[in-house]
């Protein structure tokens, strides 16, 4: 190669710092299967006792926040680990419609994470990724929880500041993520 064309090769980061943001948190709709308590028809308790039960209003969500180091051993493969957090609320009834208080939660999860990239160019790539990890919450109770993330398409633009947006299914979020990454 010439001088010229080594110079315009982009460099190679080693790290990254990755914020972003996801749709709906899945881990989340567990925690709240719990405040379901009272919507189940149990044996030996009949409909007019139900009709005195506390209720639930509408469920309001954050959404997911994330914040990921990755070390990059090579151009085409990654090791990452990644915190996610969440949390939700919803008001309580009593029978007579009077508001009594919230029931509240929230989620973290630690997920290592693998990506691969399969398209890579100067400013822009695309990759998958694979993450297996723990989540512990509350919601009425402590819970620990293994969370899973699969990540089939991603995309990064940019250069040592860059734009990320990925589809992906599991129990962090199904849909999408979008976020900010720095390399160095």
């Amino acid at each position: 190669q010439t001088r010229c064309a080594k110079d315009k090769e982009s460099p190679s980061y080693k790290h990254e710092w990755r914020f972003g943001v996801a749709g709906y948190p899945i881990i989340d709709q567990i925690g709240y299967a719990e405040w379901e308590h009272d919507k189940v028809i149990y044996p030996g308790i009949s409909d007019i006792d139900r009709l005195y039960k506390d209720y639930h209003g509408p469920r309001k969500m954050i959404g997911l926040a994330s914040a990921e180091y990755s070390y990059n051993r090579n151009k085409h493969l990654s090791f990452a680990i990644g915190g996610y957090a969440s949390a939700g609320w919803e008001s309580t009834y009593d029978y007579m419609n009077r508001r009594k208080g919230t029931n509240a939660g929230f989620n973290l999860s630690i997920v290592p994470t693998v990506r691969w990239k399969y398209f890579v160019r100067d400013r822009f790539s695309m990759y998958g990724s694979f993450g297996l990890g723990a989540c512990f919450g509350y919601f009425d109770e402590w819970n620990l929880w293994p969370t899973f993330q699969f990540v089939p398409l991603g995309l990064t633009f940019g250069g040592k500041v860059y734009g990320f947006a990925e589809y992906g299914a599991g129990l962090l979020y199904i849909g999408g993520a979008a976020g900010i990454g720095y390399r160095f």
